[in-house]
């Protein structure tokens, strides 16, 4: 690793079908929510304002648009997601109604904030609370 970014090396067939070897760079505290919590609230680019239980069906508990979520499943592996929160309404897989949350989950759009319908682990959920500095 060289500074904040992670190399990755895969391999794909081209149509020709020969193997080609790629290698893909990315933003390290974007891949791992831990590293990006640390990021914002620690360089001074977001402020930590609270935390919810995993369990917190409350349609609001003061999350605004453009907030990030940082969760902690309890399992002693520390923050391992983010959500950012981008809008008010109906979650379209499980019919809570409140602040819903988008993520690299591509299997589920404007979930529930908590996740609480999704997560097995609600009970041991720690969700940091972060917003974004934005001057």
């Amino acid at each position: 690793m060289q500074g904040n970014c992670q190399k990755q090396f895969i391999t794909i067939l081209t149509p020709e079908n020969q193997k080609q070897r790629l290698i893909i760079q990315y933003a390290y505290s974007w891949t791992v929510a831990d590293d990006l919590y640390q990021r914002l609230t620690q360089y001074g680019y977001g402020n930590l304002y609270g935390t919810a239980p995993g369990t917190d069906v409350n349609s609001s508990s003061g999350i605004y648009k453009g907030d990030v979520l940082f969760f902690n499943w309890g399992q002693g592996l520390g923050i391992s997601h983010a959500a950012i929160q981008t809008g008010y309404g109906t979650d379209p897989d499980s019919g809570f109604v409140g602040n819903y949350v988008d993520e690299h989950t591509n299997n589920r759009y404007h979930a529930f904030w908590s996740l609480y319908p999704y997560n097995s682990q609600a009970s041991t959920t720690t969700i940091y609370l972060v917003t974004i500095d934005a001057s």
